[in-house]
């Protein structure tokens, strides 16, 4: 489906459940008045129960299509199926969003297109084992809340290699057909696209911050297509930098603060 972009605007990490009416209203007239032909939202919207009454928020009050990915915390006080199950039943409906991971490979122009999926922080770039961060989605998201350390691994594995099974999928069906792809994802596919104050250091909070078996897979892809251009898009660590990991394949990790939701710098369709 050729939907002819020219701007899109980003928003990653935006935690909207932290807003209250007024300050919610505030930002969404805000994300209307941008000069853009959609809205790109990398995760972490809101949390279970809130996400879907946001999203309706902007979906009703935006006059541009949104493309969006759930990050970790929108599964907070529920489980990653019913989530998603019920993500896909609202979208179906909805008057302009498109659920990534449900819409296939959507073309932006003549040469580029857009797909995406959340991902996972999966434990396998640094030592899980060891690493003594226990995130919050290990008690507020059902399918991790009281696993043993090693089950939790295996389960964490799980969730990224079905991010991967995904986008590898898409993205060679939009390689055949497109230049160029943008990919939308929460979680950084790389140890070069985790930052933190202006850094990627490999340390403990590493396995829960990168999906290395999405990374694997769009270089993989992408060395294979030397001649194509990969852009992806990511947020989770709520710290901002840019990674040329190959010639032909960068990742943008977009900034966020708490209860201050912002746009990043929008993406330019070619």
């Amino acid at each position: 489906m050729m939907t002819l972009m020219k701007t899109l605007a980003w928003l990653t990490d935006p935690h909207l459940n932290f807003l209250d009416g007024d300050a919610l209203d505030a930002f969404i007239e805000a994300l209307q008045a941008e000069p853009v032909d959609g809205l790109v939202l990398t995760g972490d919207i809101a949390e279970a129960d809130s996400v879907l009454p946001i999203m309706e928020r902007l979906d009703q009050r935006l006059s541009y299509p949104i493309y969006f990915v759930l990050g970790n915390h929108d599964y907070y006080g529920s489980s990653v199926s019913e989530t998603r199950r019920a993500v896909e039943r609202w979208v179906a409906g909805s008057a302009r969003s498109h659920w990534l991971p449900a819409s296939g490979v959507l073309g932006l122009s003549e040469t580029t297109a857009l797909i995406g999926h959340s991902g996972w922080g999966d434990g396998r770039i640094g030592d899980f084992l060891e690493s003594n961060v226990n995130l919050n989605d290990y008690r507020l998201i059902e399918d991790l809340s009281g696993l043993p350390k090693s089950e939790l691994y295996e389960r964490l594995k799980q969730l990224g290699d079905e991010a991967a099974v995904h986008l590898k999928q898409t993205l060679l069906q939009a390689l055949d057909d497109y230049d160029e792809v943008i990919v939308a994802t929460h979680v950084p596919p790389f140890l070069e696209s985790c930052w933190y104050q202006e850094q990627t250091v490999l340390n403990e909070w590493t396995p829960h911050f990168t999906c290395e078996a999405v990374g694997q897979v769009l270089k993989q892809v992408m060395r294979d297509h030397r001649n194509k251009t990969l852009r992806v898009y990511c947020g989770h660590t709520h710290n901002g930098g840019v990674a040329q990991v190959l010639p032909n394949l960068v990742v943008y990790t977009g900034g966020a603060e708490y209860h201050r939701p912002a746009l990043q710098e929008a993406i330019s369709v070619r």
